[in-house]
């Protein structure tokens, strides 16, 4: 991913679609307790670390995330610092699990630090990231990378309707205030919002699966 854009204007520069999953995708956001984490790290980010997200989608095993980082902050840093901070929480977390599952979830996520080392580490995220860049002055295209995911929740059966799924953007792009502060450009509420009244219609070109 080239980076050199992100010392760019904001409202010019490319976003990028990010997708982050867990590994082996287990499917550790079914609790209440870690979709919180999520949420609250991803405004911490917002407000303090230079983030700019425009739209999200948290399954039980993924975020996905379309986003583009601040004047003079490097994207690529950002993502990194929230994947590992994300980590240290939730691993803190578990701390509050019953001892069965709690073991169950250690033994996914520490991983042999070599072939040859008894040491553990730390991976609650696959070490490989998706990203795709998505052409920042093209509302267009913007709206159906948002419309993508937010049906996500309609494709999988867990709700009828894209806003009625908390644990994303969609309920922005209807005229309410969801759990993460995005960044919304009126335009682009407008073609989402088409998107999402049109019975049956959705994009699926950029996300897989």
């Amino acid at each position: 991913m080239n980076n050199d854009y992100y010392t760019t204007h904001y409202e010019e520069e490319e976003l990028v679609l990010i997708s982050l999953c867990t590994v082996d995708c287990i499917d550790i956001f079914i609790r209440p307790v870690y979709k919180q984490i999520i949420v609250h790290s991803l405004n911490y980010f917002i407000h303090h670390k230079g983030l700019i997200v425009f739209g999200w989608y948290l399954s039980t095993n993924a975020l996905h995330l379309l986003v583009k980082g601040r004047e003079g902050y490097n994207l690529n840093e950002v993502i990194q610092q929230y994947r590992s901070f994300t980590t240290d929480k939730i691993m803190e977390a578990m701390d509050t699990e019953p001892v069965l599952r709690k073991s169950w979830m250690t033994d996914k996520i520490e991983k042999s630090k070599g072939l040859f080392s008894s040491e553990k580490k730390i991976l609650l995220w696959q070490e490989d990231v998706t990203a795709i860049t998505v052409d920042g002055s093209n509302i267009s295209e913007i709206a159906e990378c948002l419309h993508s995911i937010h049906q996500t929740a309609v494709r999988d059966r867990v709700v009828n309707i894209a806003s009625d799924y908390v644990y994303s953007s969609a309920t922005d792009y209807m005229g309410h205030q969801g759990l993460v502060e995005i960044y919304k450009k009126p335009l682009i509420v407008q073609q989402v919002a088409m998107l999402e009244n049109m019975n049956g219609h959705y994009a699926v070109k950029y996300v897989k699966g």
